[in-house]
Order: C-alpha cells, then sequence, then structure tokens
C-alpha cells in the first residue's frame, strides 16, 4: 500500500503498483532462500567439481544448483503459497481481486458477507492445496519410482530380518546342517 498511495501516487491503475510491490517483497525472500539452499551444500561438492576439471559456472550449474533445488524447492512452495495469500490486500489499492468482486459487489448488494467470506475463503483453500499437491509431485513424494524404491527397501530390510532370525536360529541350536 506503501508503493501505491506513496511512491507511485500518480498512478491510475494499481496493478503494475501491485506486480512491482509484490515483486520487489516476494523477490527478496526468493534469493535468500536460494543463498541459504546453495550454502547448504557441503563444501566439498564444489571441491569434487573443481577436481573433476569444472570451472566455477559449470560446477554451479551441474553440481551445486541441482543439489540447492532440491533443498530449497519445499521453501519455494511455501513463497509462492504466501505471495497467493498476500494477493487478498490488492482490493485496497484500487484492483479488481476476488477480495472486492465477492465481498464488495456481491456482498454489498444484499449486505451478507458471511457466504461471500466463506466463498472466498474455500477458493483460498483449494488454491493453496493444489499448489501444495504440485510441490509434493515436483519433490518425487508421489512417483512410481519413488514408491517402488521404498517397497524394494522393505522387502530387502524384510530379507535381511529374515536372514538375521535363521542365523540366529542356527546359532542358538547349534544347528549347523542348516547353514549349508
Amino acid at each position: 500500500m506503501i508503493c501505491y498511495f506513496v511512491v507511485f501516487v500518480s498512478s491510475e491503475d494499481g496493478v503494475p503498483v501491485a506486480i512491482f510491490a509484490f515483486g520487489i517483497n516476494s523477490g527478496a525472500y526468493v534469493a535468500e532462500i536460494f543463498r541459504a539452499g546453495i550454502m547448504s551444500i557441503d563444501h566439498g561438492q564444489f571441491e569434487a567439481g573443481r577436481s573433476l576439471g569444472f570451472n566455477y559456472p559449470q560446477t554451479m550449474v551441474n553440481i551445486i544448483i541441482p543439489q540447492a533445488f532440491k533443498a530449497v524447492l519445499p521453501s519455494l512452495g511455501n513463497e509462492f503459497i504466501t505471495l497467493i495469500k498476500e494477493t487478498s490486500v490488492l482490493s485496497f489499492i484500487a484492483v479488481n481481486d476476488l477480495y472486492k468482486i465477492l465481498i464488495d459487489e456481491i456482498g454489498g448488494k444484499n449486505y451478507e458477507m458471511m457466504v461471500p467470506s466463506l466463498v472466498l475463503a474455500l477458493i483460498y483453500i483449494i488454491l493453496v492445496l493444489m499448489i501444495t499437491l504440485l510441490v509434493k509431485i515436483l519433490e518425487g513424494d508421489y512417483t512410481i519410482e519413488r514408491r517402488m524404491m521404498l517397497e524394494a527397501q522393505v522387502m530387502s530390510r524384510d530379507k535381511v530380518t529374515a536372514t538375521f532370525t535363521a542365523l540366529n536360529d542356527i546359532i542358538i541350536r547349534g544347528d549347523s546342517a542348516k547353514m549349508i
């Protein structure tokens, strides 16, 4: 609102001001998220890239950034959800958004504010759930390969447990015939 009422006071359209304000605000958070993600990668990964003969940009593009992206994906999803929820204040700077249409125009005609407010909340919940599902898909939680890998781990764990149980029975009973 400061951008609209102070910085861009002569602007008649609020949409460019909203894009500018949300872009600056969210851009700062996203930059910090990526910085933290890159800093979270072990320095040995950078040294490994250099020992393979990569220069700095090649090391960043081929080794560091793919690992950092996997680490920052949940935070980026949270930031995008926050950005979606922050758009509800756009109606205060004369932008026709969901709040202005549902609450001011529909609710103002019959003075019933509760139903449009609940519809607006439902729309935001659906948006947030869709974005959350998208982030989980990008993280790989719902992929077939991930499920198959987890099932293989469980199966191999069961085989190891069965093997140790059989060895334990052999050791306790002293049954050397079962070893062969």
